[in-house]
């Protein structure tokens, strides 16, 4: 087994001691989560290599899992991606496991727990570097140092945000920006302070003479008002077959006028009254017979009838609609008085 198996399973060894050893209490705040990202500076040591360094520079992803130990404790562990160094030949890519201990040193003590405040940190533990390449380069050290320093400011009861300069000893250092995810954090609440009412000895009360009570008077309950008998409504006439005098159209359209509206309210009211009564609706008009044009206007007032009965709460398979266009004419001729009696809707009643 390597050095650097050996160190990760001693790490992952070690985290999990720590966290059963912790007491309840510690284990009732809840672990927490992160994740962030930012840069990060390399520095493998080419020695007598005969290499050059191209690129120091490189891009950090870190994951972390933490719990709170104290106020002002927390113990961590994680792993970063620390990025590439590009050598004259070679690409080297670091990563690193850690486990070690934040301080909190300035800022509010209940730091997951939906407190506002900017807070400070430090941090301190080990590390191991791991160096992705077939290169034998000499590392500054495979068993690192992890220190860091940082701020962390609260946005919600669940999620902090952190930015940190932390430094995996000589190797590498990262500059990172992370957001913290503790699932079981409650929102904290001021504590409620209950005053307890100050009980003194009250004086003693001289007793009042008793005094009998009258006896209450006998009232004679008031004779019912008369009231007299609401008239009976007027009876609804039943539809009866032929023209509903008044239904009306704007010229040369379907559109209803606003006295025709209110003599099929009244067909409607009728309808309602009668469920077992239905109509077959008929629509004419002036003109020429056989003219699809006529034909076709009749057809939408007879269709607008039909809606406008339904709307007042006739059911629609109560009635059929039928265009006659202006081939049943009520009296010849061209004049005023034939084009009113022509242009007509009338009903038959089943």
């Amino acid at each position: 087994m390597t050095k650097t198996m050996i160190f990760k399973n001693t790490i992952m060894a070690a985290g999990l001691a720590l966290v059963s050893a912790m007491p309840v209490k510690a284990i009732e705040r809840n672990p927490y989560f992160g994740i962030g990202a930012g840069v990060s500076k390399l520095s493998p040591d080419v020695g007598n290599s005969g290499l050059t360094l191209d690129k120091d520079t490189g891009t950090a992803v870190s994951l972390t899992l933490g719990l709170p130990v104290t106020e002002r404790f927390n113990a961590e562990l994680g792993f970063s991606q620390l990025g590439t160094a590009e050598l004259s030949n070679e690409d080297i890519a670091y990563s690193a496991f850690s486990i070690g201990a934040v301080a909190y040193v300035l800022g509010n003590e209940a730091r997951l727990n939906n407190e506002s405040g900017l807070r400070a940190y430090i941090r301190l533990g080990l590390n191991i570097i791991d160096n992705d390449t077939d290169i034998l380069l000499k590392e500054a050290d495979s068993t690192a140092v992890w220190l860091g320093a940082g701020l962390e400011w609260p946005l919600t009861a669940r999620f902090n945000i952190r930015g940190e300069l932390a430094s995996f000893d000589g190797d590498a250092q990262a500059l990172t920006v992370a957001l913290l995810f503790q699932p079981g954090a409650q929102p904290s609440r001021a504590p409620i302070r209950v005053s307890t009412p100050v009980v003194t000895s009250s004086p003693e009360v001289a007793k009042q003479p008793v005094i009998e009570p009258t006896p209450e008077p006998v009232i004679q309950p008031l004779p019912k008002p008369e009231v007299a008998p609401l008239p009976e409504p007027a009876a609804v006439p039943m539809p009866k077959s032929g023209v509903l005098a008044g239904v009306g159209f704007e010229t040369g359209t379907a559109i209803l006028t606003s006295n025709g509206k209110g003599v099929l309210a009244q067909l409607a009211r009728s309808m309602r009254a009668y469920p077992s009564v239905d109509i077959e609706i008929g629509a004419h008009t002036d003109g020429v017979k056989g003219d699809a044009n006529k034909l076709a206007l009749t057809r939408g007032r007879a269709i607008a009838v039909a809606r406008h009965l339904v709307a007042n709460g006739v059911p629609i398979n109560r009635m059929k609609a039928r265009s006659y266009g202006a081939n049943n004419p009520r009296a010849a001729g061209d004049t005023a008085g034939a084009r009113r009696l022509n242009n007509r809707i009338d009903i038959i009643v089943r």
